[in-house]
């Protein structure tokens, strides 16, 4: 299985995983990812909320939240 083949969420947790210091707990009924029990990553499946599709939320300065909504405003 090639890397894009993989789910969603392992392809997720493999990442966040191999960061350093990094740990993973259920919260809210869905997967987050932390360092020193401070989150960072949470991860939503498709049926979360009748969403339709998998989310996946990260914090982000306000600066790159910006960067983010103008080079994809439809995602």
């Amino acid at each position: 299985m090639t890397i894009n083949e993989q789910a969603p969420l392992d392809r997720v947790r493999r990442i966040c995983l191999a960061l350093p210091g990094t740990s993973e707990k259920s919260a809210w009924g869905e997967p987050t990812f932390r360092v020193r029990g401070k989150l960072f990553t949470m991860f939503a499946g498709a049926d979360r909320h009748g969403a339709g599709r998998d989310a996946l939320w990260c914090h982000a300065t306000p600066v790159a939240q910006r960067g983010l909504v103008e080079a994809a405003a439809d995602r």
